[in-house]
């Protein structure tokens, strides 16, 4: 996406979280660089290559800008808890968060949207870089766009490192 159009709020209804019914947007952000890069280059652009041990990712997909997301102090966005035990006291399991089936996640989506109007999201466990988080922001959140810059090389090569990808 282009910083102009940030956040991005999508209403595809193809995704995890998506809103079944399109008919409010979302915006998906992991906490940190690491976890947005493996949700999104990794997940969506990669192919892993068997015989060598490695994700294949295209140098395309390095030209990216890190965007980070604020809004007012006065009102923090509150989110669902969807790990841990907060997921458990729902009567749920991870399925919700790491399973191939979005129709189930999409309904609760749409239900905490529209059963809780202070909710401005879910927080969720990464399904890609598991010890870490991720967040769907639902449109009425709130947040705004704060900054943007691209990613270093530095950042790139330690991406490449950490997830074992090489650059095609």
């Amino acid at each position: 996406m282009s910083p102009a159009t940030e956040p991005y709020w999508t209403r595809n209804s193809t995704h995890r979280f998506d809103d079944p019914d399109k008919n409010f947007g979302v915006l998906y952000v992991g906490d940190s660089l690491e976890t947005a890069f493996a949700e999104s280059v990794i997940h969506e652009s990669s192919r892993f290559d068997a015989k060598r041990g490695r994700f294949q990712v295209s140098a395309s997909e390095f030209n990216r800008f890190v965007t980070h997301f604020t809004h007012p102090p006065s009102e923090p966005v509150l989110l669902a808890d969807f790990t841990g035990s907060g997921l458990k006291r729902l009567g749920l399991n991870t399925d919700l968060c790491a399973g191939n089936d979005y129709d189930c996640s999409q309904a609760w989506a749409k239900a905490v949207h529209d059963a809780l109007p202070r909710l401005g999201g879910i927080l969720y466990p990464s399904r890609q870089h598991s010890s870490h988080r991720c967040a769907v922001l639902f449109e009425r959140s709130g947040v705004v766009h704060q900054s943007h810059r691209s990613m270093t090389v530095r950042e790139c090569l330690e991406l490449c490192r950490l997830f074992n990808v090489e650059v095609v």
